[in-house]
Formats: structure tokens, sequence, C-alpha cells
């Protein structure tokens, strides 16, 4: 099969949880399709999403519908190359109907002598023995494997993978850089302008009745102790919105919840703001790219891993969450701003650097080159 780099022109099929209305997801697929036409001005991407002619429209490539099997086939059999583009997409937490589908892909663009390659991917958690597995199979047969952190390596090791060339790099969004400083967000939930505020980003999940009573406590501990607003950032509206609106509700100081918006319009509102509280992972990927001081809310292995990471608190499990701790937590961290924000933005640097890596190692699995050690 002749070479996608000798033939000048390369056509690679993305794959992630795109298409959605996922902040997080979508600043994930702008950073990788940029991460690849910076280092491939000749790719032709193609992108599978949940929202396919929204997607080509958003960010000017074609799209392909993920939930249809001809159009699926088409994109595979035209692409050079299936790159999973950043995200946790070998996990069974959602479903393991979720994880077949991602494997099928991988199996099928192998046995269409496609190249494969996760760029920049978190692994797990997967939990039945049966798809641990089925994953690592699959991960052994991948041509070009990076991961977004330590915990992911060490999982696929548990698994049973040993492979010498699987490389941790960085979540790709640490390449992305906000193109809209726009906060005008902010102005349209009717937040003061000159209101200090602490984010918080929440999402729907089990046990959420009583993380909201006590999450309506801390919150309110803050506003009354600090003089700050709390802030509320659907990432994902529509397993967001809902919870966010529940702890408002709950809360007896005003609180603010934002309308929907892009990921450049949020990272724009979380760098105004005086610190971020969040269960989901991209809202502090964009603190620290934002250099705003964060601390998380533990949901899913991958925000513990990213808090220790970036070496952010946890106010709490949301099993078990109390106000005091909470309150605490974030007491502690508006108390040295300026501290954590420094430490945060080398970090966020170092990351930064990393993260250039997955575009380095996609192009050396393109020219059929082993990425250096």
């Amino acid at each position: 099969m002749r070479s996608a780099s000798s033939a000048g022109k390369m056509n690679i099929l993305l794959c992630g949880y795109y298409g959605f209305h996922n902040a997080g997801d979508d600043a994930t697929l702008h950073a990788v399709m940029d991460s690849i036409r910076s280092a491939a001005p000749q790719a032709e991407l193609t992108v599978l999403s949940g929202s396919p002619e929204e997607t080509a429209c958003l960010y000017r490539c074609r799209a392909a519908a993920r939930f249809s099997l001809p159009a699926v086939c088409r994109a595979l059999r035209a692409c050079d190359a299936l790159v999973f583009g950043g995200g946790s997409l070998l996990q069974d937490v959602t479903s393991t109907r979720s994880l077949l589908y991602y494997l099928l892909l991988l199996r099928a663009a192998r046995l269409l002598g496609k190249k494969t390659m996760l760029f920049g991917n978190g692994i797990g958690p997967v939990l039945t023995a049966a798809n641990r597995r089925r994953v690592a199979a699959a991960v052994r047969k991948i041509d070009c494997v990076t991961l977004r952190d330590e915990d992911s390596l060490h999982e696929l090791g548990k698994m049973g993978v040993d492979r010498q060339d699987l490389m941790v790099t960085a979540d790709p969004v640490f390449a992305y850089r906000c193109q809209n400083a726009d906060a005008s967000l902010l102005s349209e939930a009717a937040v003061p302008e000159d209101m200090p505020f602490v984010a918080v980003s929440v999402r729907s999940w089990t046990g959420m009745d009583a993380f909201s009573v006590q999450a309506a406590a801390a919150f309110d501990e803050i506003c009354r102790s600090s003089g700050r607003s709390i802030v509320f950032l659907p990432m994902h509206p529509e397993y967001d919105r809902q919870t966010s609106e529940k702890i408002a509700q709950r809360m007896e100081c005003r609180a603010y919840v934002l309308p929907d918006g892009s990921a450049d319009q949020l990272m724009a509102v979380i760098g105004r703001a005086d610190m971020v509280v969040s269960m989901r992972l991209h809202a502090l990927v964009f603190a620290a790219r934002m250099g705003v001081p964060a601390a998380g809310i533990v949901y899913d292995p991958k925000t513990a891993s990213f808090l220790k990471q970036m070496g952010m608190p946890s106010c709490g499990d949301v099993a078990g969450f109390t106000a005091e701790k909470a309150a605490a937590v974030m007491r502690t961290v508006l108390d040295s701003r300026e501290d954590c924000s420094r430490e945060i933005r080398g970090r966020s640097a170092v990351l930064e650097r990393k993260a250039e890596e997955n575009a380095r190692a996609f192009m050396h699995m393109m020219s059929g080159q082993k990425e250096k050690q």
C-alpha cells in the first residue's frame, strides 16, 4: 500500500466524542485538528461526528455521521489513518456498547490496512475482565499510542500491555489557544461587571441529591466569607445545566448559571474567575491554560489523575462530599491565589510542550518512522 507521506497528501479520519455540544470535547477536536494541520498542511481531515453538518461548518473539514454504518464505512475506506483524538474513549463506565463501538472502528481500520493512533488519549476506567482483555488486545495492535497521563500508562500495564513505544504526552487541549477572549456570557447571565466570582463546573452523576445539598452549603460559605459570587458553567449543557440550577436554587446567596457557550467563550469566562471548582476535567484544563487557581471534585479517576498531575487540591469525592471540607479547600486556594497561579502556569507550560509531541508522533507514524523515546 502506498504511504500517505509518499503521495504527498494525507486523508485522516478523526474519531472522538465529537458533535455533542460538550465544550471540553469541542476544544479537544479543535486542538487535535490545529496540531495536525500545523504539522501536515496537506492533510485532509474528516471527523466522525454526532452533528456532521455542524462540525463540517465549524471546523472547515469533512464530517461523517458516526452512527451511520454506510457513512463510517466510506470514511474508513477513504482514509490513510484513523486517529482517536483525545478523550477517554477506551472505557466502559459509559457503557460496554460505547467501548465496543470504538474497538470495532479500530478493528475495521486494521482490516482495511489503515494506520491507527491514540492521540493524547486517556485509558479507562475499564471495569470488567472481558473488556480489559479487549482493550489490551486492541492497544497492542495500534500503530502509535500517545497518552495524556502516567495513570493511563500504568492502567495499560495492569492490563498486560507491554509496549516500549508507548508515550506519555499531555491532553491535546494543552496545545489549544483560546481564539475569542469574549466573556459576554457573563453579561448575558446578568453577572455584575465588577463582581469577583468563583467559576463552578458540575455534572449529573450518581448520588447528586446529597452532593447538591453539601455543595450549596459550601458555596454559600465562600460567598459570605470572601465576598465572591458563584458562577456555574455548563460545559455539556445536556448533563450539566439541571445539576447547576439545582445547586444554585438551594443556595441562600445569589448564584448565576451561564447560558450555553462555546469552548472559547467558556475559557474566556474562566480567565476572568478568581478560582475554578470543577467536576469536569476540561474545565480544570481550561483553568490551567488560563493560569487560574483551581480545585477538583472527583467523580472519575481521570479527574483525580489530572489534579495530581497539576498539583491542584481536591474538594473531595462526589460520594461523601462535605461542605466543611470543600469550603476549607476553596478558602485555602483563594488565600494563596498568586502562588497557585504561578505554580499552575509553570506546570501548564510544561504540558503545552508535551502536548506538541502528539503531532510529532503522528508525523513519525505517517512517515513510517518510530518516535525516539
